[in-house]
């Protein structure tokens, strides 16, 4: 969400969401227009940025652009959006469904799509899930992405609370110094370790100034009762904290901490220094996931329950009736593409050639 320049720049999500026990019965309620037109756009432009099937084209037509297909889309949805799930459904994400659970579109035939793309959902996020831990065992025996200074790179701000706030001037220095490849001393590779050094400390005032916003919003919303009793809290932990002495093993305790906040911002999707794409569209990882399965076990029973699910369990009570009518949209599907066919003007000459031979044949045979 862009905001301007001269306001805070926390991000603010549009959150509304539906009663659940009336979504399970199947009773919706009007959301509010602008909270649905968000929802429309956001899924259209991600739409439009899919590889999903438009609208037929003949060999050599020039590739649709983006605002092509997002016009085609728009008018699918329009026009019906059962035919727009029946086509689309398996490019959306559990998000976009929240724009077809208002009370205009409840119906049998949306009712099925949506719970079609739930069990879809459910089953890619354990794919992705999978995959993103194989990429992260990776990361981890090549030892550079998850090292500390490459970890603190990312998150300077998270860093210098648990880990740096702790080290005496000394050590600081020494980590710096630890930090330079004393192997190639030539002044591009100072001026590049400068630049980074430079895009650090900017990153971690962006992120300070992100996490005082965030608070004063809290802060807000609490009672002077609760505020008082944090201050106090607080107080009380200040000379343990200004103290900067930790022992070996704490330090290892937080430096460990906060390697697991790293790995499970990564697994979520948090980590935005990351090309996800490369990982949750890449099968090569699939095999590599039953490899190491044994500690993928091991790591997500140390997680939150429901803290990397991405869908809702759906009851399956309905599967052999919402089969066979989706078999049924998919058969009209297929007659609606036939019908919006227009043959090329070759194939049409090509067609009337063969027609008036068979018809020259047939007179010769009488």
């Amino acid at each position: 969400m862009e905001t301007d320049s001269h306001e805070c720049k926390c991000t603010d999500t549009v959150t509304e969401e539906l009663n659940p026990e009336l979504e399970m019965k199947g009773i919706t309620r009007q959301m509010r227009p602008e909270f649905k037109e968000s929802l429309r756009r956001v899924m259209l432009d991600r739409l439009s940025q899919s590889p999903a099937h438009f609208v037929h084209q003949q060999r050599g037509d020039p590739d649709l652009t983006h605002q092509e297909k997002r016009d085609i889309a728009e008018q699918i949805l329009a026009e019906n959006p059962v035919t727009f799930l029946a086509r689309f459904g398996r490019f959306l994400q559990l998000s976009d469904l929240k724009y077809f659970q208002d009370a205009g579109m409840n119906s049998y035939e949306v009712n099925f799509y949506l719970k079609e793309i739930e069990q879809q959902c459910k089953h890619y996020a354990q794919i992705v899930k999978n995959r993103r831990f194989s990429a992260m065992q990776q990361l981890e025996t090549a030892g550079e992405y998850f090292s500390e200074s490459e970890m603190k790179s990312r998150e300077p701000l998270l860093y210098d609370q648990m880990v740096g706030q702790f080290l005496t001037e000394e050590e600081q220095q020494q980590k710096e110094a630890a930090s330079i490849d004393r192997s190639d001393l030539r002044f591009s590779t100072i001026l590049m370790h400068h630049m980074e050094r430079l895009q650090e400390q900017s990153l971690y005032s962006q992120q300070k100034e992100e996490e005082e916003c965030q608070e004063e919003e809290e802060e807000d919303e609490e009672d002077e009762g609760d505020e008082e009793e944090m201050e106090k809290e607080s107080g009380d932990n200040d000379p343990e904290i200004s103290d900067n002495r930790a022992s070996d093993i704490w330090r290892q305790q937080l430096m460990s901490e906060f390697k697991s906040i790293m790995q499970e911002k990564f697994m979520s999707g948090a980590d935005a220094h990351f090309d996800y794409s490369m990982v949750d569209n890449n099968p090569d990882y699939d095999s590599m996931a039953t490899l190491g399965q044994d500690e993928e076990e091991k790591f997500f029973d140390s997680e939150k329950p429901d803290t990397l699910s991405y869908c809702d369990t759906a009851d399956d009570s309905d599967d052999e009736v919402l089969t066979a009518f989706k078999k049924k949209m998919d058969e009209k599907e297929e007659v609606e593409d036939y019908m919006d066919y227009i043959p090329s003007e070759e194939l049409v000459t090509k067609s009337k050639v063969y027609k008036e031979k068979g018809s020259c044949q047939a007179c010769d045979g009488e």
